[in-house]
């Protein structure tokens, strides 16, 4: 499950036998919204040229690197010359992700209370509290260790259902069938509070807060988990095709 205070809670009071499961997906978003909250401080705070290395590069932090294309991995190396901290971070969620690779849980044990070392150790090193949003990440670790363990007894996900169609989707877009899935949303429109549907919006590629239901069945993706106050960003979705 999510590492929600509402899902723990729930979990303590009517399933008090249940081992929980942290969902590995959930722990490798965290990290990649932290990858984009250091971007996102660092274009404030940079020097001379951070801007134009780190401008509208939020979509290539979360990409792993093996599905980068050519001109996305030119433009990686550019920016790990100049030695940004939005780069390290993404080593960092990358690592992190790799540890779910281990063989058993006493690696996954060790090599989590090493990164969590790691994390904390480069933060303190770090201008500007740059790193503060993946200092809360290795926290959020610990605090959650014996949950995000227990993925190595269970194998247990919540991950939604997608298919892949590389031939029909613009080189392999990924479409959710089920489940609760990030999804971009405008809330230029309106904005997004949990519990609301979203469906289709005149942004390409982005959904938006239904406001109009009768105009909108037939075309609604989901029920919005997560909000979005404003601008473009991404919401968890519980997928409701309707």
């Amino acid at each position: 499950m999510d590492m929600s205070a509402a899902y723990e809670k729930g979990v303590r009071e009517n399933c008090r036998t249940a081992q929980v499961v942290f969902d590995k997906f959930h722990v490798i978003c965290q990290a990649n919204q932290a990858v984009d909250q250091v971007r996102r401080k660092e274009v404030r705070v940079g020097g001379p040229g951070v801007w134009e290395a780190l401008n509208k590069s939020q979509w290539l932090w979360c990409k792993n690197p093996e599905h980068l294309t050519d001109e996305q991995k030119e433009r990686m190396a550019q920016i790990r010359d100049k030695n940004l901290m939005t780069a390290k971070a993404y080593r960092m969620r990358l690592v992190l992700q790799d540890i779910y690779r281990s063989p058993d849980t006493p690696t996954a044990r060790r090599r989590f209370q090493v990164w969590c070392r790691w994390v904390g150790w480069a933060a303190r090193f770090c201008k500007f509290d740059l790193l503060a949003s993946m200092v809360k990440v290795a926290q959020m670790v610990k605090d959650h260790l014996k949950g995000i363990l227990a993925h190595w007894k269970w194998g247990l996900t919540n991950a939604g259902i997608q298919m892949q169609q590389p031939d029909l989707l613009g080189g392999g877009k990924n479409v959710a069938l089920s489940g609760r899935v990030y999804v971009q949303a405008d809330a230029s429109y309106a904005p997004i509070q949990p519990g609301e549907f979203l469906t289709t919006s005149a942004t390409p590629g982005y959904a938006m807060k239904v406001t109009d239901h009768v105009r909108a069945q037939g075309a609604i993706l989901g029920k919005a988990m997560t909000g979005l106050d404003q601008g473009k960003g991404m919401v968890l979705v519980l997928v409701t095709l309707q």
